[in-house]
């Protein structure tokens, strides 16, 4: 039987809290990108706010091969729409 594997990721240090990444948190990612090099994913799932999608890019850069995917974002907080918005990512 396969195995699947989900490796989640806060995004790094972002200066102010909703905007780009700080100096510390570029450091952050590239340092998480060079770690994670070796793990086969299949693709990087991030929300389309500046801070997540910086993380995934410097973290997709250490995975040229790993496709990534902005999710769509929503306002809703519910359970059935956590589902929803899962589906679409």
């Amino acid at each position: 039987m396969a195995r699947t594997q989900l490796y989640l990721v806060r995004h790094a240090e972002a200066e102010p809290h909703d905007g780009d990444l700080s100096a510390h948190g570029r450091e952050q990612a590239e340092r998480l990108g060079r770690r994670l090099r070796p793990v086969p994913f299949a693709a990087i799932h991030h929300s389309p706010l500046p801070r997540a999608a910086q993380t995934a890019d410097l973290v997709g850069g250490h995975l040229p091969q790993v496709p990534r995917h902005a999710c769509a974002r929503r306002s809703t907080t519910s359970a059935s729409s956590a589902t929803t918005i899962g589906r679409n990512c």
